[in-house]
């Protein structure tokens, strides 16, 4: 069923100081971890410390085979969103990106596992929408057909009321130069709705296409979004530049998808793909909300291991 486009953020500028990321992504022992923490002073070393393969860790754990990059904030911060940096530098791997009245943090509040998440806040609405997002581009750019994991845990009841109402909690977007500018914008945008459920407000995920498409909403009976509990989001999306993507949705673990839409543009033809993870709004009743995540995963080869 197709509802209304959910307008999602405007096209943005990005400094064309942040070039795209095309080295190879390295599997990070602790000693790798020493290597590329220097690399980000100009120190360049980390094959002799013995970094090799083809995946991506963010902490001294092994990680399950399959999986190219995860982060469950345990660091205390969101470095990890960075990697193989520590921050915000040439080289890094991702982005903690506020607009409007928002903030990313580590927090102690609410955990899926270990002792911290990243708890997303804003205050909506300020000229004219508020959003902060937790980007990946460093594994989209460097493999096409990828699995990704996050899990969500939603304090209370939200209502997008905006005109028009949007809420984007996971996005892909799409970079590409336009007159020598960096242009960056949303291609499918996982959006939160609210619906009445026997008498009860609660709230569904629906899915938006760019450049005005109509939204993919469920079919109902819907799969709600819990609130004051962790529950998983999935997703296979594959990046492609001509009408052979593909992009499908998983809730809690099901193998049936929430959606699933083959056959569909999912890049600029000459541009690139980055996956985010947000709490973006341009109006919510009540105004202020905070969504916290934890456990987020980037796989290849299949949907990422239990």
């Amino acid at each position: 069923m197709l509802i209304p486009r959910i307008r999602d953020r405007k096209s943005e500028l990005r400094a064309a100081s942040r070039p795209p990321d095309r080295r190879q992504i390295l599997r990070a022992s602790p000693a790798c971890r020493i290597a590329h923490s220097l690399c980000t002073f100009g120190i360049a070393f980390f094959i002799a410390a013995g970094c090799t393969g083809t995946t991506a860790s963010t902490s001294s754990q092994q990680l399950a085979p399959g999986v190219l990059w995860s982060t469950s904030m345990e660091t205390g911060d969101l470095s990890e969103w960075y990697f193989p940096s520590l921050g915000p530098t040439m080289i890094n791997g991702g982005d903690v990106e506020n607009s409007g009245i928002a903030s990313a943090s580590a927090s102690r509040d609410q955990a899926h596992t270990g002792s911290f998440s990243a708890a997303l806040t804003i205050t909506t609405p300020s000229t004219p929408d508020s959003g902060t997002r937790l980007f990946r581009w460093r594994e989209p750019r460097a493999y096409p057909d990828l699995y990704y994991r996050v899990w969500y845990y939603f304090p209370q009841i939200s209502t997008p009321n905006g005109n028009p109402a949007f809420w984007n909690v996971l996005q892909w977007k799409s970079e590409h130069i336009v007159s020598g500018a960096r242009v960056s914008d949303p291609f499918f945008v996982l959006n939160v709705g609210e619906a009445s459920d026997h008498g009860q407000a609660s709230m569904y995920f629906s899915l938006c296409p760019p450049k005005g498409g109509a939204c993919y909403s469920q079919v109902r009976p819907f799969t709600f979004i819990p609130v004051g509990n962790w529950f998983e989001v999935e997703a296979r999306y594959v990046c492609a530049g001509d009408d052979t993507g593909h992009v499908t949705i998983w809730q809690n673990g099901s193998q049936a998808p929430l959606f699933d839409i083959p056959n569909v543009q999912t890049r600029y033809a000459d541009g690139d793909c980055s996956w985010s993870v947000d709490n973006y709004s341009n109006s919510l009743n009540p105004s202020s909300g905070t969504v916290y995540i934890d456990d987020a995963e980037i796989c290849s080869g299949g949907r990422c291991p239990q």
